[in-house]
């Protein structure tokens, strides 16, 4: 690489991972070319993440290895898909929690809830509304409540951060409410 400082070299190779993502991501679905695309971009970016500590980037990082992990989660099956889920779960959640200094920091916590929201929602296949959206599998009624956990903090931060302004802030709102609306025909 041809950059000269370290800095540069970090965001290099942080670009280089995001794009590694979307590249596995034109790769057959669950195909070993995607899974290894997606693994070696989610491992870069742990890297990356682990190594640029307090910077917004290493925020925007954390989501991107959710979003690998999710899409490896997706040609899982039994325990170690729901662990996966799990990862990508908690890698929104960082996001979503990340402290308020500004417009872009804004950006990546909506960022972190709406990717909460879809995760659940996708998982529950709630992509369509039906006439019974009742969840009976364990798992997936675990994951809808953990993130409807962390999406019961979106009312309280969008009011003092504005994120109810922000494109990915009325996103997560709507993938809030079909959470919301899952759990709320349950048997609790």
């Amino acid at each position: 690489t041809n950059a000269k400082s370290d800095t540069d070299k970090a965001l290099a190779n942080y670009y280089l991972a995001v794009m590694g993502y979307y590249k596995a991501l034109t790769a057959p679905k669950c195909s070993s070319t995607q899974l290894d695309g997606l693994k070696q971009a989610q491992k870069i970016l742990e890297d990356y993440a682990f190594d640029n500590d307090g910077k917004l980037t290493q925020v925007f990082a954390q989501d991107f290895q959710g979003q690998a992990l999710w899409a490896v989660g997706d040609c899982l099956s039994g325990k170690e898909q729901w662990q996966t889920y799990q990862k990508a779960m908690s890698m929104f959640i960082a996001c979503a929690s990340t402290e308020d200094q500004g417009d872009e920091h804004r950006k990546v916590i909506a960022l972190g809830y709406y990717h909460i929201g879809k995760l659940a929602n996708a998982v529950a296949k709630t992509d369509e509304v039906t006439d019974n959206p009742t969840v009976s599998e364990k798992e997936v009624r675990e994951l809808l409540r953990e993130a409807r956990r962390h999406l019961g903090d979106l009312e309280r931060r969008a009011a003092q951060s504005r994120l109810d302004r922000m494109d990915y802030g009325l996103r997560a709102m709507v993938e809030w409410g079909l959470v919301e609306w899952r759990l709320g025909a349950g048997d609790e």
